[in-house]
């Protein structure tokens, strides 16, 4: 069986262990990847060399697969290949959702569910494999597995590659989190990591367009704000402050607010859109809301800085302005209408950080707060609640010891939180690694005649956790993102001592998350594994020689 082949049979095999994202499930393609890597024979000698390790304190038991191939000829320097081996779920390919881990039935079968006109072509084509899972991203992970095999057959090799493949990117990435403590464990033990290749495809236009690499990533954070009004009945709403109206407000200055965009080299980041706005009111009761909560989807182009808490503050302060002149003209209309006088109220503008609200209740229970929250954080968690919706109970109840009951808006970040990061091209390890990546891309121009382009600018992936700027001060951000004991933890000094150099490089798919994914079967399995030969091959070459 030739590479190629090989590749396709590697990667219907994954395809068919769903690995449904944010379930049980993911595990069945984490044992399928480590059963196929274990029919490798350098793994059957060394067994030690190939791992499938429990992510530390998951609730779903996932677990992560670690295959480390040693050459022969002794070397510290460590290629890594890896993605992840979830998937989202197939709800969106209707009546053909049972055959969507099976892509040739699928492909066979998949303009039952309509497809728009380049959908329909591709299809047309005979050059695009469809199914759930072909793209995003079981086509990285069989292409990192074969080039593993390829290269454990080789006597003269020298260096060593080690493959990782995580379970969660499509949730939290809880997956890559708990791998990080692996890595470093490597690394402390002689490896020298010189290098990575996240193998998620990374082009995705038209067959005219150019094939892309990305360089780097955006990042991601989920500011989480907390709208404390004041309840009354709703017989004499104008004596209280309905969280729902502070709420709504504030989602009125905040949604796609441009001002909020990150910007380099004239790319701006995606604006803030809201994930979830809701009340507390747990039953119906003729009460106002006194709570309300809503957090957002916040892109960063830089790694998120200071001075990022400053604008959100100064957006809940017109926020709050904006509801109270809005409630006293309301209410002074009311009055009139009435012909009588409404009770005094006195409500001001008050934002707190969740870090400040919390140093004022710490100095009330001192270090009776940390274990009560620490345990409510484990009984919540046992409760099967996500950590996004821990993280606003956290809030609430931290608000709750809070003993001056004002109206007030709280700022805090939720998990998960995406680093963004850029290479360093001052750094000598970077641009010896950045050297085998543009021979590879003039290797693509003179065997394939394709222009490949490095994009600065890729998705949002675990790429993000593969190193945090040393230069970048987290410290405001750091003290405010909620802390959920081991449901979330965010190491930041963990991936400023990995500093590792990568790229996100693979094939060519489209449609990720459709009922319409598909995977280009040429450029995917012909060209894209000569790529990623060309460049390991290169930098091991190139780290050989310092």
């Amino acid at each position: 069986m030739d590479f190629k082949e090989q590749l396709m049979e590697t990667m219907l095999n994954i395809v068919a262990a769903p690995g449904i994202s944010g379930t049980k499930s993911e595990n069945l393609a984490s044992d399928k990847i480590y059963d196929i890597l274990g029919s490798i024979p350098y793994f059957q000698r060394n067994p030690v060399n190939l791992q499938k390790i429990k992510v530390k304190n998951d609730d779903l038991g996932r677990t992560f697969v670690s295959a480390l191939f040693c050459s022969n000829k002794k070397s510290s320097k460590t290629i890594i290949l890896t993605g992840h081996h979830d998937v989202v779920d197939v709800e969106g390919c209707g009546h053909l959702k049972d055959l969507a881990f099976s892509p040739y039935e699928y492909t066979k079968r998949v303009k039952e569910l309509g497809l728009n006109q380049e959908a329909s072509d591709d299809l047309q084509s005979g050059e695009w494999l469809f199914g759930r899972g072909v793209a995003d991203m079981k086509h990285g992970l069989a292409l990192g597995i074969e080039l593993l095999r390829e290269f454990s057959r080789s006597e003269e090799f020298e260096g060593n590659i080690l493959f990782l493949s995580v379970p969660a990117e499509e949730t939290n990435s809880e997956g890559m989190l708990g791998a990080i403590h692996h890595l470093l464990e490597l690394q402390n033990s002689g490896l020298e990591y010189v290098g990575l290749l996240l193998l998620e495809p990374s082009s995705c236009g038209t067959a005219s367009a150019d094939k892309m690499m990305h360089t780097g990533t955006p990042g991601k954070i989920n500011p989480l704000f907390f709208f404390a009004g004041k309840e009354t009945h709703v017989a004499h709403s104008f004596d209280g402050l309905n969280a729902n109206t502070l709420a709504s407000e504030f989602n009125r200055l905040f949604e796609l607010n441009l001002d909020i965009c990150d910007t380099i080299d004239g790319n701006h980041s995606m604006p803030p859109t809201c994930l979830k706005q809701m009340d507390l009111k747990d039953i119906y009761s003729a009460t106002t809301p006194l709570y309300a909560v809503s957090y957002y989807n916040l892109q960063t182009l830089h790694t998120a800085s200071n001075d990022l808490l400053i604008k959100l503050r100064e957006i809940c302060m017109e926020a709050f302005e904006n509801t109270l002149k809005a409630f006293h003209r309301k209410r002074e209309a009311y009055e009139k209408a009435q012909n009588k006088k409404l009770r005094p109220v006195d409500f001001k503008p008050v934002v707190y950080t969740y870090n400040e609200l919390y140093q004022e209740v710490k100095k009330i229970y001192r270090d009776d707060l940390d274990s009560l929250l620490s345990f409510n954080i484990q009984e919540w968690k046992k409760s099967g609640h996500d950590i996004q919706t821990i993280a606003v109970r956290l809030v609430k109840e931290v608000f709750d010891m809070y003993p001056n009951k004002v109206p007030m808006i709280i700022i805090g970040f939720a998990p998960p939180f995406y680093p963004s990061r850029y290479p360093d091209l001052e750094r000598e390890d970077v641009k010896t690694f950045f050297t085998a990546v543009d021979c590879m891309i003039h290797y693509a121009k003179e065997k394939y005649n394709i222009n490949i382009v490095k994009n600065k600018f890729g998705d949002i992936t675990d790429h993000c956790y593969m190193e945090l700027d040393s230069h970048v001060h987290l410290d405001e951000l750091s003290s405010n993102l909620l802390r959920l004991g081991d449901s979330y933890m965010f190491p930041i000094e963990s991936l400023r001592r990995l500093a590792i150099p990568s790229i996100v490089f693979g094939g060519w798919g489209k449609d990720f998350h459709k009922h319409t994914e598909r995977i280009n079967i040429p450029y995917s399995f012909d060209v894209v594994p000569d790529l990623c030969r060309k460049i390991i091959c290169d930098l091991f070459e190139a780290v050989g020689k310092n």
